[in-house]
């Protein structure tokens, strides 16, 4: 059978975009399925801080030499500082309304727009232009979002991402409720290896990414 996990992310976090990157070429691989849930991480962000300040902007360049230290052969450096902060709470919204079948398609669309090219991923014409790309077809957007079904999602998934102590993204759930998180659910997920381990908890999976302030 093939494995199953869930993962909370954020898009503004490059760990969860290093972390969708991974876990969709296992899945598109046959190797892995993915449940992956939005979430809010850092909830002070305004709606579209620009330019960044120059500590928001040493906290990126750290958060990324980070994900360049490990990253394996096969993977590029692709990751760029971003020009802005965005709060991610209406892109949750339109990731939960989306099919869940077109789910993969977007959330990495938005993860690239944002941390390859730049691009202001809170700007309607933005949004418009990579979800017309993916080809979505709005009528079933719109039956999927219907009966508070956006609402009741999202709230979920924050709910569920802030129940344990400390939570940071990305955050993976694997078999029988493991939890895996930050460079412990990196490492499963470049290494393709997302059952359960033993009883006793492996070293890289008591290891956290430590995130700066303001960052992912």
């Amino acid at each position: 059978m093939i494995p199953s996990v869930l993962i909370y992310g954020d898009f503004n976090c490059p760990f969860s975009a290093l972390a969708n990157a991974r876990a969709s070429r296992l899945a598109a691989a046959g190797r892995l399925s993915v449940d992956w849930c939005s979430v809010e991480h850092d909830t002070t962000i305004g709606p579209n801080e620009y330019p960044l300040t120059s500590q928001q902007a040493a906290a990126f360049r750290a958060e990324l030499e980070q994900i360049a230290g490990i990253l394996t052969p096969d993977e590029p450096d692709r990751f760029r500082v971003p020009s802005r902060r965005v709060n991610t709470r209406d892109l949750n919204r339109i990731y939960a309304a989306t099919p869940p079948a077109r789910r993969t398609e977007l959330r990495t669309a938005i993860f690239d727009a944002y941390w390859i090219d730049d691009r202001d991923v809170t700007s309607d014409r933005v949004l418009d232009e990579i979800i017309n790309t993916l080809a979505v077809d709005q009528s079933s957007q719109e039956d999927h979002a219907s009966d508070n079904h956006v609402s009741r999602s999202v709230a979920t998934w924050q709910r569920q991402w802030e129940a344990p102590p400390r939570p940071i993204v990305p955050t993976m759930i694997i078999d029988q409720g493991y939890v895996s998180r930050g460079l412990g659910a990196l490492a499963r997920l470049a290494s393709g290896s997302v059952s359960a381990p033993s009883p006793r908890r492996t070293a890289s999976d008591r290891t956290e990414h430590v995130r700066a302030p303001g960052a992912g």
